[in-house]
């Protein structure tokens, strides 16, 4: 039977497969140059990152926001938050005066104090004695124990010239510095989840660009008609007391930038057309779908190129005698019968040397390779008519060497040759490749 070779019609078919299968560096590093880096998100918005950021980040900062402005739509500092420090004391209270540090307070009103991170909702009461308005623990008024410690402040108002000025008396069940904070409900009923807008008309609610409404709510965000284009297509704004009467303050446009940010369905489609990040193999795998290395590929093709030997020794010695000039080493058994009329591929210790054995008859018969190479002798011996082959290596240096003999292939000559076609080359990269299918 004919051996079989790859002619030109099965070797432009190879390599269509091949390219058909493969890319080559150049055409792979440009294919990854126009892809996107695996993204990196921050889990909340950071003023100083180019990152984007996580849906729950997002959400997470809309929602802090919402809460810092319904509390801001919703109140009215009246005694803004610092700390008092108690220097005196009356009975189970510790206390501290705040001359001129107070407000003149209204009855109907429910006020929120922030005490020490505790809020709580109160209202104030006239009082007799000196301090004429009362919130708080009852027992405070007394100086006497309290039957609860809830709230565990009071808090008294007075003046002495007419309401042009108001001190404030603190009384705390606990001496030391203290954090409050006084609000007032803006407007009665306002609550920051009954918020709701109102488009104000333009001709009877408008007022030179401000809200002109007959009963104004400080539970509305009033909307006044400006002149920008859609999305920024009203001015907004809340009724809120100034600390003298109510006025319209102006908090922003309906207008939101997004021109910086990617929507949801940009960032999928984007991230859709993407490639995960590689991983390349350092050399050919079996049953792996990585990409791998050039030089891993570069080196097992090497290994595969030319080959023209087959390997009939491959071993390590190390010497343990001596003969003459030379360290030695007899390996009983481990040799092998060469042609002296042949050319072997031998390589001691990494250098390689082609070279023939010779024949001698003078001691059994005997292989070998003189003594004039450069650094070694090796010698081939059968003591039973070539039954069995003793190995005896010979090294100028003492230690441990590296031997490897190899037979040159023979040739199979053209006229045995039969071309392999292009359904036959197709047919085995099929079997090859299909094979773990």
């Amino acid at each position: 039977m004919a051996e079989k070779f790859v002619g030109s019609a099965g070797l432009n078919k190879l390599i269509t497969l091949i390219k058909d299968n493969y890319t080559d560096n150049t055409a792979l590093a440009t294919a990854l140059s126009a892809k996107q880096n695996v993204l990196t998100f921050d889990s909340a918005p950071n003023a100083s990152s180019n990152n984007p950021v996580t849906s729950g980040g997002v959400k997470t900062a809309l929602d802090a926001l919402s809460a810092s402005l319904s509390e801001l739509i919703q109140y009215i500092t009246v005694f803004p938050e610092q700390t008092v420090t108690t220097d005196s004391s009356s009975g189970s209270w510790y206390q501290k005066v705040l001359d001129e540090g107070g407000f003149e307070p209204d009855l109907d009103e429910t006020y929120r104090f922030t005490v020490d991170g505790s809020v709580y909702e109160l209202q104030f009461e006239e009082t007799s004695g000196t301090w004429i308005y009362f919130a708080g623990n009852e027992a405070a008024k007394t100086s006497s124990s309290p039957s609860s410690n809830t709230p565990p402040f009071g808090v008294f108002l007075n003046t002495i010239d007419e309401g042009e000025t108001w001190d404030m008396l603190f009384s705390f069940l606990t001496s030391g510095e203290h954090s409050v904070k006084i609000q007032k409900s803006r407007s009665s009923g306002a609550s920051g989840a009954n918020f709701s807008f109102y488009p104000c008309n333009s001709e009877t609610e408008v007022l030179n660009g401000v809200p002109n409404v007959s009963s104004p709510d400080g539970s509305h965000i009033y909307l006044v008609a400006n002149s920008g284009s859609n999305p920024n297509i009203y001015d907004e704004f809340i009724y809120v007391f100034n600390g003298t009467n109510y006025v319209y303050e102006k908090i922003g446009t309906t207008d939101v930038d997004l021109s910086g940010y990617a929507t949801t369905s940009a960032m999928n489609t984007a991230l859709s057309a993407k490639q995960d990040t590689l991983t390349f193999d350092n050399t050919p795998m079996q049953s792996s779908n990585n990409p791998v290395k050039s030089g891993g590929v570069y080196a097992s093709l090497a290994e595969k190129a030319d080959v023209r030997y087959s390997t009939l020794i491959n071993t390590s010695v190390t010497t343990d005698g001596t003969s003459g000039i030379w360290y030695t080493k007899d390996v009983p058994g481990e040799g092998v019968e060469l042609d002296t009329s042949k050319t072997y591929k031998v390589t001691i210790d990494g250098t390689v040397y082609d070279t023939q054995f010779s024949y001698s008859e003078a001691t059994g018969l005997i292989l070998y390779i003189d003594n004039n190479q450069d650094d070694f002798s090796i010698i081939m011996r059968s003591y039973d008519e070539g039954d069995t082959w003793d190995a005896n290596y010979q090294f100028k240096t003492d230690g441990t060497h590296t031997v490897k003999i190899e037979e040159t292939d023979e040739y199979v000559a053209k006229s045995d040759l039969a071309e392999l076609t292009a359904n036959e080359v197709q047919s085995a990269w099929d079997a090859v490749f299909n094979a773990g299918a």
